[in-house]
């Protein structure tokens, strides 16, 4: 693989961009995601190939691609679902592009990375945070995006950076990092997403736990601090102690898919037409529900059995490379720690994703592909050094 080369240059750029403005510009993150794609193309064409090294994610992930495009051709409306077309399946290939292009070894890049990552989420906690104290949102969001995806953000951006707590090459000055720990918490809490609140604190406890005692004193005053400031954030609390009687119509979405599940079980009914076939729109309280409210149910009701199969493989395969790049590593504590991260991350992906849509999100759906693609380029090179003038010193 040319790591070396301009696509190669350009699609850490593109990278950087993304972590940069993933919440802060809806086109500035969608336009590097489509350049990450141009670069790609180049460097087939270039290349005459497309392979994608050793990775373990690029059967599954080409499998996917093919089975969500067929679910746009098959589509029981194929007007509605042709947007994908654009709006969806190109953006696969951002998985591709880094697992191909970005190189896993320059630990002085993967270190700006994760600063410009985590600061990026801090700006946007805090952003986010003072627009629903000052009343502008009636739950904390970012200015592009909604609640659920500023949720989403901030929680995988936080499982990427707890096993980094003691790391000085990350952050020098570790109040640095308690700091945004902090903010990115609050951030979470003021979502006021449930399902985040759950990821967010078993990644807290296990973490805790394990190596960061500190931070479970620091979790309990923030949330203990917040709850008496927010009556609002008790209230959602007291929802998610009593979750059955409070499912946001996700009881009646889950009686549709009952309903409808043995009639396209290998096709689906096409890509973004929960609208036009769910069958008890009428008794849904919010009529802005456009999704089936679960990834897997999503992928399974628009395109089938091999489309869930397609995407709990790629899922799989990542966490398993991750877990092993974390284990057998020989190369810098940085990528190690990274690999772990990465990990966590992806799984907060996996476990949102039970209650709420990510997979298809343009600005969620294209950070996890990225974190796909990071995951699937160091499980190539697992067993690498860092090469020489490359890592920056701790």
């Amino acid at each position: 693989m040319e790591r070396g080369s301009l696509e190669s240059r350009i699609v850490w750029a593109c990278v950087l961009v993304l972590a940069a403005f993933m919440m802060l510009s809806t086109a500035i993150a969608q336009t590097a995601a489509i350049v990450m794609i141009f670069a790609l193309a180049v460097d087939v064409v270039r290349r005459r190939g497309l392979g994608g090294g050793r990775s373990p994610l690029m059967l599954p992930l080409v499998i996917l691609l093919l089975v969500r495009l067929f679910a746009v051709l098959a589509s029981t409306n194929v007007s509605t679902s042709l947007p994908a077309l654009w709006k969806e399946i190109p953006f696969y290939l951002v998985v591709i592009a880094v697992v191909r292009l970005w190189d896993p070894v320059r630990e002085d890049r993967l270190v700006l990375f994760l600063r410009v990552a985590f600061g990026a989420a801090a700006i946007v906690a805090v952003i986010g945070s003072f627009r629903y104290v000052l009343g502008f949102d009636h739950r904390a969001s970012s200015i592009t995006s909604s609640y659920y995806t500023f949720g989403m953000y901030l929680t995988a951006v936080f499982a990427l950076a707890l096993p980094f707590g003691n790391n000085r090459t990350i952050f020098p000055i570790r109040w640095i990092w308690v700091g945004g720990v902090i903010v990115i918490l609050a951030g979470i809490l003021l979502s006021m997403n449930r399902i985040h609140w759950v990821v967010a604190g078993c990644l807290i406890l296990g973490v805790g736990v394990w190596r960061e005692r500190g931070l479970l004193a620091v979790a309990v005053v923030t949330g203990g601090v917040l709850l008496v400031l927010v009556p609002s954030l008790m209230d959602r609390f007291d929802q998610l102690l009593a979750m059955r009687e409070n499912l946001s119509d996700r009881d009646v979405i889950w009686r549709g898919a009952v309903a409808m599940g043995s009639d396209h079980p290998f096709t689906g009914w096409g890509v973004r037409t929960f609208h036009e076939v769910f069958p008890y729109m009428n008794e849904i309280g919010d009529k802005r529900v456009g999704s089936w409210h679960n990834d897997l149910l999503q992928l399974y009701m628009e395109s089938g059995i091999l489309a869930v199969g397609a995407y709990v493989w790629l899922l799989t395969a990542a966490v398993a490379a991750g877990v092993r790049t974390w284990r057998r590593s020989s190369g810098s504590e940085v990528l190690r720690t990274f690999s772990l991260g990465g990990v966590m991350a992806l799984l907060s992906f996996a476990v949102a994703g039970l209650t709420g849509v990510f997979i298809s999100d343009p600005v969620a759906g294209v950070f996890l592909r990225v974190l796909l693609g990071m995951v699937g380029a160091l499980s190539a090179f697992d067993e690498a050094p860092a090469h020489e003038g490359h890592v920056i010193s701790s």
